[in-house]
């Protein structure tokens, strides 16, 4: 629903550290912007459909191996600011048009009528509250950061670098899980560019982004993963 003043006024938010509404997900989107910190906690891969968007694998078809039963993150591991901005998201208020309208899911936890003047309100009675310019501006980062991101595979992309690749998850008990319909970057395609594209790919952070892809794979063992 889009946050609006005449109909959420006295509506407040707090924000529940838990993240059990993402207990069932095998996998999130990442920006650019976070995958070199993703990289060290997460196999990173990429959507089959162009222009083959990063997202961060959590466990497979079992769900999401980073949240336990009370549904918290695990600690120390990164949280993916995908999660992280939940339930908030930009959206475009009509599918041609660029003006884009901060919605929220109101079914999620944290949200409470208030008084007007309570702690966490999201306006100051008609007026954006400074809890609600916080998150505004999340969301227009994190908004930033897809363009920034579309952009970057697109490169990618038109340099015909994406394979479709599978693994094979290995869990207690024996059971075996395969995983396909994702892409990874191909290094033997990547080494076959000129020195020319490649010191492109450098100059606009194409280079960190592959990087942290390539890097991120040795996590497949974290998740008991063998690559096939």
């Amino acid at each position: 629903m889009p946050i609006l003043s005449q109909s959420h006024g006295k509506l407040g938010y707090r924000r529940n550290q838990t993240y059990a509404f993402a207990r069932d997900l095998p996998a999130v989107p990442l920006i650019a912007d976070e995958m070199p910190r993703a990289q060290g906690d997460f196999p990173i891969v990429f959507t089959p459909a162009p222009p083959h968007m990063p997202v961060a694998l959590l466990g497979g078809s079992v769900g999401n191996a980073f949240i336990d039963e009370s549904g918290a993150w695990t600690r120390g591991r990164y949280l993916p600011a995908y999660l992280r901005r939940y339930p908030f998201a930009l959206v475009r208020d009509k599918a041609d048009s660029e003006r884009m309208v901060l919605c929220a899911d109101l079914s999620a936890e944290g949200f409470f009528e208030t008084d007007g003047a309570q702690v966490g309100c999201l306006f100051d009675e008609v007026v954006p509250s400074e809890r609600l310019n916080k998150i505004l501006k999340f969301c227009e980062t994190y908004e930033s950061g897809l363009v920034k991101t579309r952009r970057l595979c697109e490169e990618l992309n038109a340099l015909d670098l994406f394979e479709n690749s599978r693994v094979t998850l290995h869990h207690r008990g024996g059971k075996k899980i395969k995983l396909e319909g994702f892409m990874m970057i191909q290094e033997e395609k990547l080494r076959e560019q000129s020195d020319a594209v490649l010191a492109g790919l450098v100059r606009r952070g194409v280079a960190g982004l592959i990087a942290a892809h390539h890097f991120s794979l040795a996590q497949f063992s974290a998740l008991d993963a063998v690559q096939k």
